[in-house]
């Protein structure tokens, strides 16, 4: 389903009646509040599985290595604040060894890019964690 309103607007009354806030911008910038006991969850752009499967366009400027290692030094930072960091991305050997220092778990997620709908399937992904 697309398009669920009950959900949606149980959402809304939730961001609404609760101390939550929402921020645009650089991941490092709009961290920079976040302090102890605060939980972060991050979804960057995935480290690339392939040289063909390498959609990192999300910005102007992409989302590449460093970007990834960037993501990683805030993340260490957020450790040492005493945040909660789940943080999510592709299965490559480079983000296994980046977050080596954390707790890893693989999981299967079903994805709906392929021109070949036939050749769309499950494949693993990695939640790291801090906890």
């Amino acid at each position: 389903m697309i398009y669920d309103e009950e959900n949606l607007s149980a959402v809304h009354e939730y961001l609404c009646g609760n101390s939550v806030n929402i921020l645009s911008g650089d991941f490092a910038e709009t961290l920079k509040s976040a302090a102890s006991g605060d939980f972060v969850y991050l979804d960057p752009p995935y480290d690339p599985v392939s040289k063909t499967a390498s959609f990192v366009a999300y910005s102007q400027e992409g989302f590449g290595t460093q970007e990834q290692v960037r993501l990683k030094a805030t993340v260490d930072d957020l450790t040492k604040r005493g945040c909660k960091v789940l943080v999510s991305n592709s299965d490559t050997l480079f983000i296994r060894n980046l977050y080596r220092d954390y707790q890893i778990a693989t999981v299967k997620a079903a994805r709906a890019i392929n021109s070949n709908g036939g050749r769309r399937q499950k494949i693993t992904e990695l939640l790291i964690t801090n906890y």
